[in-house]
């Protein structure tokens, strides 16, 4: 009861946070005193070594060296000063403790003086102090690659007592090699200080501060608590008796305010809340009526509109349908409750690949379709929308369902009309294409007519094979002018795009010369064929050539257009260029919307580009316009070039995209060999919202695949030790979208066979006995 009090809270949470910033100024205190006494050190041994130094060099050079020993040796025992010692070049033996430098002296000079000798010790294991610690190694490796090197100073814990080092390195110099041979004169003068004295006296010292910060946040606390009692929570704690009689109903009475501060202004604002409270009982029951009624009025709203409307669960399951969908299936909104929006829309068991439900759930962003195969009757457009809770979590899915029918079949009357449009302005052109073959029909016709009826057949079989040939030149044509204004459906084949706006062009021609205009073909040889459908394709760039004709014609001048094609970056770009008009700019963004038409009533149906426009979107293609700068428009149609077998793995990928998506969706789970464990398994699994199934035997694992529903496979290695590696290669090859999502389940460290299975596939596993959290944790990585 006390520790939930306010008054304990803030008196604990102030009492923290001074401990916290007393121990925080106690430890950088230290470490700033630590960091003054190991400089005191620092500059007590460079006081040392400088003069050290020198004597070393110039006693060395009066062939002294037992002056150096001697010097050494009086140092080393000076008070604060552990030792000063020379180590050797080779880093291990220290100097004046082994005879070995006398003896390479007396080889190169033959004779050592007896002062060297008198009293030199003579040690079998030479070995300095500290040299084997790390920081004395690093050292001597940046003295050996440059003895000119400044001094280098560390702490050394030696068998737990601690000691300030401090390394200098001692230099050859010409009169050294008198004596010494190679790098002989070279060391490192190593001065070592112990440092237990000061850190003790460290410790004395961190104790009165930490003592004196524990006197201090102790009366700071007793101050403050005394301080809020009379001033916060005495009166707080007063009222707070009064609001629970008030809340029970007692006669708790008004709050004393006290002073003016916050605390007296919350108290006051609570007098009027609960004057407020009196005076809205009777609205709360006045809302609560409202409330009622307006139920009832939203549910008279969603009965009334015209678009079906259902609201499902996230299993697609419909818990709410209003009564236009209903009626038009002819069943009552019960009747509906509880079935999948598959089983509603489709009249299926499974669900419909193209189902946007399915991406709403993955997604939380509404999706929409159009569906031909619906169990309404006709063509609808199907929208589906998130219903977020107030923490932004989806709970449900709202599906729309618009009829399409009557727009669907508009829509095609209108591009059927805009493609009939264009056979119109192409009639002139046809008929002089025409003309061409027909004359020579009749020509040569005529001429087998005006032979005499006893000819012999070879003086006239010339005649009638040219007029076969001409016949098949005007069937070519009808063809291709039925084919282009045919309403069958897109079928993409490889296709040369040069020859596809070649055709197009020639279709044309004989319009624009009667409209003295000039056509250029630019077209860059070599262009790789691509996957489209040439009569789209044509149309589109007889729309362009059509709307490209009427600007110049417009301008009541000959004119010139050029048509352009182009291989860049995997791309392939048709440009149409015109000298007309161009287009204002207040009007160029709006060229490609459906029925806009610069042109006079009755001289255009505003679909040209807008067809133009969806069917390069179809391809998975861009267009563009622009002005040029010296006068005229340019518009640019860009298709990417996809070949035979890109074509089938774009469609294969598609194939498993709705798979996966589906499989993702329903949650099944298979275990394969799980014997005892699967019940267990499929508990845990359960709960994270899967259905299981248990299948004992490879051939019955990969047969329940097939359909492609499931989205996890647990594999238990224990069962399947034996074939557990050619079931997993099966399934990966046979559903690549399930290669990261299989689980083995192992025997704590797992047979040989187990963990030369993980070891070569990688796979996720988890051991017996399964942990539900450790498994719940694993499939909801997987399945991300």
């Amino acid at each position: 009861m006390f520790r939930n009090g306010i008054h304990f809270k803030i008196v604990s949470l102030v009492v923290i946070l001074t401990a916290l910033g007393a121990g925080v100024a106690i430890y950088f205190g230290v470490k700033m005193k630590e960091a003054d006494l190991l400089d005191e050190k620092l500059q007590a041994s460079r006081l040392v070594a400088e003069p050290v130094l020198t004597a070393i060099y110039e006693d060395m050079i009066e062939e002294r060296a037992d002056l150096v020993r001697y010097m050494l040796r009086d140092l080393g025992t000076a008070h604060g000063l552990g030792s000063i010692s020379i180590v050797r070049s080779n880093g291990v033996e220290e100097a004046f403790r082994d005879m070995k430098t006398i003896n390479e002296v007396i080889k190169v000079r033959g004779t050592a003086r007896p002062e060297w000798l008198a009293g030199h010790v003579n040690e079998a294991r030479n070995v300095a102090a500290g040299v084997y610690s790390p920081e004395f190694k690093a050292a001597l490796e940046r003295y050996r690659r440059d003895w000119g090197a400044g001094p280098v100073n560390y702490i050394e814990r030696a068998d737990g007592t601690p000691y300030f080092v401090y390394l200098q390195p001692i230099e050859t110099r010409f009169k050294c090699k008198a004596c010494h041979a190679g790098d002989g004169a070279r060391g490192v003068l190593v001065i070592r200080m112990p440092l237990e004295q000061m850190y003790a006296s460290l410790a004395k010292e961190s104790a009165r501060w930490i003592f004196a910060g524990i006197m201090g946040t102790f009366i700071s606390g007793v101050f403050l608590s005394v301080v809020m009692r009379k001033t916060v929570t005495g009166p707080i704690d007063r009222n707070l008796k009064a609001i629970k009689a008030t809340v029970v109903g007692g006669p708790g009475g008004r709050l004393e305010t006290g002073s003016g501060d916050d605390i007296g202004g919350m108290f006051a604002a609570f007098n009027e809340m609960l004057d407020t409270v009196n005076r809205r009982g009777d609205e709360k029951m006045r809302l609560l009526e409202t409330a009622a009624s307006d139920r009832e009025t939203l549910q008279w709203a969603f009965d009334a509109m015209q678009e079906m409307i259902s609201i499902h669960d996230m299993d697609g399951k419909a818990f709410k349908v209003n009564k236009a969908l209903a009626a038009r299936l002819k069943t009552t909104p019960e009747a509906l409750a509880g079935k999948s929006c598959h089983e509603i829309f489709f009249d299926r068991k499974g669900p419909h690949a193209g189902c946007p439900h399915e991406k709403t759930v993955l997604t939380a962003a509404a999706a929409s379709g159009e569906f031909t195969d619906m169990a309404l009757d006709g063509a609808y457009q199907v929208t589906t929308l998130p219903v977020l809770n107030a923490s932004g979590a989806m709970i449900a899915v709202i599906h729309v369902a618009r009829n399409l029918t009557a727009d669907k079949l508009l829509r095609d009357q209108l591009i059927q009309a805009a493609k009939l449009s264009c056979v119109g302005r192409l009639a002139g052109g046809i008929a002089h294409e025409l003309n061409n073959p027909l004359m020579g029909i009749m020509g040569f016709a005529q001429l087998v007519i005006d032979k005499p009826g006893d000819a012999p057949v070879s003086e006239v079989r010339d005649k009638i094979l040219k007029i076969y040939s001409e016949s098949q030149k005007a069937s070519r044509i009808v063809q291709n002018l039925l084919a282009f204004a045919s309403t069958k459906r897109s079928e993409r084949e490889l296709q040369e795009i040069n020859e596809i706006v070649r055709q197009a062009a020639n279709l044309r021609e004989y319009a624009m010369k009667a409209n003295n205009i000039a056509v250029a073909l630019d077209f860059e040889p070599g262009i790789p064929a691509t996957m489209l459908d040439r009569y789209q394709i044509q149309q589109a760039v007889l729309n362009i050539l059509g709307n490209a004709e009427d600007a110049i014609v417009s301008t009541n001048r000959s004119g010139k257009i050029e048509i352009r094609t182009r291989y860049r970056r995997g791309n392939v770009e048709i440009s149409v260029r015109d000298d007309g008009p161009g287009i204002p700019n207040e009007l160029i963004m709006k060229v490609f919307d459906p029925f806009f038409t610069t042109k006079d009533v009755g001289k255009g149906t505003g679909l040209g580009l807008s067809t133009a426009y969806g069917i390069v979107a179809e391809h998975g293609g861009v267009i563009n316009i622009f002005n040029r700068d010296e006068g005229g428009a340019v518009v640019e149609m860009v298709l990417p070039v996809i070949n035979a077998l890109q074509w089938s793995e774009i469609q294969k990928a598609v194939d498993e995209a709705e798979v996966h998506l589906r499989s993702l969706k329903r949650r099944r789970a298979i275990i394969i060999d799980g014997g005892a464990t699967s019940a267990a398994l499929g508990d845990i699994l359960v709960k994270e919202g899967f259905s299981c199934v248990s299948i004992s035997g490879a051939p019955a694992a990969l047969d329940a695949l097939k359909d492609g529903s499931y989205a996890l496979v647990l594999i238990d290695l224990a069962m399947a030790a034996r074939d557990n590696r050619r079931l997993y290669d099966i399934i990966v090859a046979r559903h690549e979208y399930l290669k990261d999502r299989i689980i083995a389940v192992t025997d704590g460290q797992g047979s040989i066979e187990a963990r030369l299975f993980l070891e070569a596939t990688g796979c996720p596993h988890i051991s017996r006995p399964v942990d539900p959290k450790e498994l719940a944790a694993l499939v909801r990585v997987l399945l991300v």
